[in-house]
């Protein structure tokens, strides 16, 4: 709104010189403070569009934008504002220490940092080396656990009897807790770590869909937790659809149908996508 009114400020001028009622009249110098406020604020509205998106990763981006948030902050604190404006600067500087200073220290959204490939471990400095055992030791947890599936049910039709009275479970589960899988998962998030980053104006998504052979189990994660949306404002989008397809002249439509217009309505961009 404060850059809409900058863009007319000529016209605002002029209309107020004309007009023989007594109107508030807006100095120079309350012209200026709004220029410095729209400057301010500019960095404020670009994460926050980017942060809402929904056809694209947005939990992955939370981390390095609040680094580069900072980063900006303190140009703008260098730079010569007037009273009002720094003031402004330092409100809005504490209210979002004070809502996502520890952003960083989430291990969920270190995770799907780390699993994008346009930032993987460039973005948490002296804590790169803790993501990366963190993200390693919870891919070997779930490689484990798939494993443990795979060979129950193995033993199961193997043999027809339960696990408990299985001669075999004790073997069985001897076997899944001595398989090495922490030094394979460690050459795999290694090999990922020393392949090249990702340019940020790319697709992270479509990257993992061509790699996912070359790190199979990464890309299983990856597929798991990229999707972590940063916000909910594509949920209250989806709300506000919702209530554009459930009216009052559409209350016969039952909830299968409902949810599959709306399913349709939010993916038609992938099938048209794939069409093209």
């Amino acid at each position: 709104m404060i850059e809409r009114f900058l863009e007319l400020e000529d016209a605002v001028k002029s209309t107020l010189a004309t007009i023989d009622r007594d109107l508030p009249k807006i100095t120079s110098e309350e012209w200026t403070i709004l220029k410095e406020l729209c400057q301010i604020l500019k960095p404020y509205e670009s994460i926050t569009k980017t942060i809402s998106g929904e056809k694209y990763c947005t939990a992955a981006l939370v981390t390095p934008m609040c680094q580069g948030l900072k980063n900006v902050h303190q140009k703008l604190s260098a730079q010569h504002f007037s009273d009002a404006v720094k003031h402004s600067l330092i409100r809005l500087f504490n209210g979002f220490e004070n809502r996502l200073g520890n952003v960083g220290k989430s291990k969920t959204l270190q995770t799907v940092t780390f699993l994008d490939p346009r930032f993987k471990s460039m973005v948490f400095g002296n804590s790169a080396d803790d993501v990366k055992k963190n993200t390693t030791n919870l891919l070997s947890q779930r490689i484990a656990e798939a494993n443990r599936t795979a060979e129950v049910s193995a033993n199961d039709q193997f043999s027809g009897d339960s696990d408990e009275l299985s001669i075999w479970s004790d073997f069985d589960k001897t076997v899944a807790t001595t398989q090495p899988q922490g030094s394979y998962t460690s050459i795999e998030v290694q090999r990922y770590l020393e392949d090249d980053i990702l340019p940020r104006n790319k697709e992270s998504l479509q990257w993992w869909n061509s790699h996912k052979i070359i790190y199979p189990n990464l890309a299983k994660l990856a597929q798991e937790r990229l999707c972590i949306l940063a916000s909910s404002v594509p949920c209250e989008r989806l709300f506000s659809k919702a209530g554009m397809v459930i009216t009052d002249r559409r209350n016969r439509n039952k909830e299968k149908k409902a949810n599959m217009i709306l399913f349709l309505n939010s993916n038609h961009h992938y099938v048209e996508g794939e069409k093209k």
